[in-house]
């Protein structure tokens, strides 16, 4: 006969045998000790995105799996650890066949380790020996927070830009400055988040809009990114404004 321990646990299971008898021969039993261990376990854990930017989060699912052929899904859960400066959900396992799998996520706070191990680990249980697996990530530096203006439009005698922000950051902080010579026409500022784009509208000075003339006038829009690391880049970008009666914005082209 065979045995396949189960829900009992590990330990020493006593196994009794019992013979009836028969016309010939008188009932009889006898028994034995058993030691069952632990199963043996193993865990895989995949991260999507593997590259995650400062600020951002990446989810990642840990799957565990008896690989000890005792049928029994493990139970608890998952604790994981980064070698880079980030913070970590908790991940409590569900069973799924004689498997049990979690999910979590890693938000990176900085990128003073590029290429952070994420390390996951399955404590066990009463029934399952404990594992653990690791996943290496990319964090990408920042400090190059190179916001671009994708539109340009004056609406209601506003002036409206579309700015984008790289994926490579959580976000970025835009002052936006509007020169005409050496008088400032309109400031503003808005917070994109990384890999979007978000529009900011600027009222221009009525007294600035007084002192030109009818007409086209070079003009620099000056752009101040800072990204959530306070690392700050400066950009330029010359355009030219229309104006028409009674001191309205009519047009605004951008130089690129």
């Amino acid at each position: 006969m065979t045995y396949l321990p189960s829900a009992i646990g590990p330990g020493t299971h006593q196994l009794t045998a019992a013979y009836a008898g028969d016309g010939g021969h008188a009932a009889s039993e006898g028994s034995d000790p058993l030691g069952v261990a632990e199963a043996s376990t193993g865990i895989v854990v995949s991260c999507v995105p593997l590259s995650v930017a400062v600020g951002k989060s990446t989810r990642c699912t840990a799957t565990v799996i008896d690989t000890g052929s005792g049928g029994l899904p493990p139970t608890g859960g998952v604790t994981a650890k980064s070698t880079g400066a980030g913070t970590l959900s908790a991940c409590t396992l569900a069973s799924h066949g004689t498997g049990a799998a979690c999910t979590f996520t890693y938000r990176a706070v900085n990128a003073a380790t590029s290429s952070p191990r994420l390390t996951s680990t399955y404590a066990g249980d009463a029934d399952h020996f404990a594992a653990s697996a690791s996943e290496l990530l990319e964090v990408p530096a920042t400090g190059r927070p190179t916001v671009a203006i994708r539109q340009a439009s004056i609406r209601g005698g506003r002036i409206v830009l579309k700015l984008t922000c790289p994926e490579t950051e959580a976000y970025c902080k835009v002052a936006v400055t509007i020169n005409v010579g050496s008088r400032t026409l309109a400031t503003g500022s808005v917070k994109v988040a990384g890999g979007s784009t978000q529009a900011v509208a600027l009222g221009p000075k009525a007294s600035v809009l007084r002192r030109l003339r009818t007409g086209t006038h070079a003009a620099t829009i000056a752009l101040t990114a800072v990204d959530q690391s306070h690392h700050r880049k400066r950009r330029s970008i010359a355009a030219l404004l229309s104006t028409g009666i009674h001191f309205k914005l009519v047009k605004l082209v951008i130089r690129k």
